[in-house]
């Protein structure tokens, strides 16, 4: 085995090293098991990457007549070693669930070693769908060629969705006033204030919801399986496929929450000024067509959830929080997005 990159270990504490390297050592002593080759493999360092709850790495398997990637992705919390394999497992159910679908799929996991809190897959031809929405869908991106090719992969990623919440569908429906909405809004600006978010708009989102849900509360809504972080970086596209991966938070609930929370999360990028916000409505629109495909959707309930995510979006809006010039300009400008866009439609 080739020892971690140099600048590798300038990021890495002493304890991830020894993970990472004991699960090497358990790939290539049991490599059989685990790539099904006749031949031990050597594992090659590519990259390493570092996520807000985890740290991934990235290797190359050189093997007798195979090269293939892996990502081995260990857990911050390294409590959280069931949830790694709940993880593994339903990467594998779901993988399995999917081969009848030539053009969509999910990554396909390798191996979990749990006492490490570590799930390792494979890796994915092609490029996250965030990566090509950056990089097409910028005012100066003129080739209308790649941007309709763009357009495509945003309608396949919808459909990649209807097809993951029939694959995970339950027998049981909720009512729109028990999804917790509310609870989740109020919850959010609790952070807004911290953020020093403080705006009378608050009290104008709580009084639209609440003559919502007035309206709308005994509304039953489908259940299923939710990815829990659906959006463009976790989408993997390429000529042939959808691909789709990480799913540390899978739970079952609403069908609406993972269509808000893709849609909320394309949908801020119209605040930067570099973006064509007609492409990003486009592209939108696009997604909800190959969402909506052959199946009921309420369009007044996805808005209540696309409000809910546009609400914790801003939360996460990383560079409000510092204090330099860029971050007091940033902070003004989009902070104005929001609440232009809140005013828009909590009317």
């Amino acid at each position: 085995m080739r020892s971690i990159r140099l600048e590798y270990l300038n990021q890495m504490s002493e304890q991830n090293t020894k993970i990472l390297n004991s699960a090497i050592e358990e790939l290539q002593t049991n490599y059989r098991h685990y790539f099904h080759l006749h031949e031990k493999p050597e594992l090659i360092p590519i990259t390493y990457l570092e996520r807000a709850h985890s740290f991934i790495w990235k290797y190359r398997i050189d093997g007798h007549a195979t090269r293939k990637g892996i990502y081995i992705k260990n857990h911050k919390n390294h409590c959280s070693g069931e949830n790694c394999k709940t993880e593994y497992e339903i990467l594998k159910n779901l993988h399995a669930a999917f081969d009848q679908y030539p053009l969509h799929s999910v990554i396909k996991p390798v191996a979990c070693f749990p006492e490490h809190s570590i799930i390792i897959t494979e890796d994915a031809e092609g490029e996250e769908l965030s990566a090509q929405i950056k990089q097409r869908a910028k005012h100066f991106s003129l080739d209308q060629t790649k941007f309709m090719e763009l357009a495509t992969y945003c309608f396949s990623t919808g459909e990649w969705l209807k097809l993951f919440q029939s694959v995970t569908q339950l027998t049981r429906r909720i009512a729109l006033r028990e999804c917790g909405l509310m609870e989740s809004i109020l919850k959010a600006f609790k952070r807004w204030n911290k953020l020093g978010v403080n705006s009378p708009m608050q009290f104008q989102i709580i009084r639209y919801f609440e003559q919502q849900i007035a309206k709308l509360g005994s509304e039953m809504i489908e259940m299923s399986g939710q990815h829990g972080d659906f959006v463009p970086h976790n989408v993997i596209v390429n000529h042939e496929r959808i691909i789709v991966f990480d799913f540390p938070q899978y739970r079952n609930g609403p069908i609406y929450y993972d269509v808000a929370r893709f849609y909320s999360s394309l949908l801020p990028y119209a605040k930067n000024p570099l973006y064509n916000s007609k492409k990003i409505n486009h592209l939108l629109n696009l997604f909800i067509e190959g969402y909506r495909k052959e199946r009921d959707f309420s369009s007044e309930i996805f808005d209540l959830f696309v409000i809910c995510g546009m609400v914790n979006s801003l939360t996460r809006e990383d560079a409000l929080s510092g204090n330099t010039f860029f971050h007091k300009c940033y902070r003004r400008r989009v902070i104005s997005f929001y609440i232009q866009w809140f005013s828009e439609h909590c009317i």
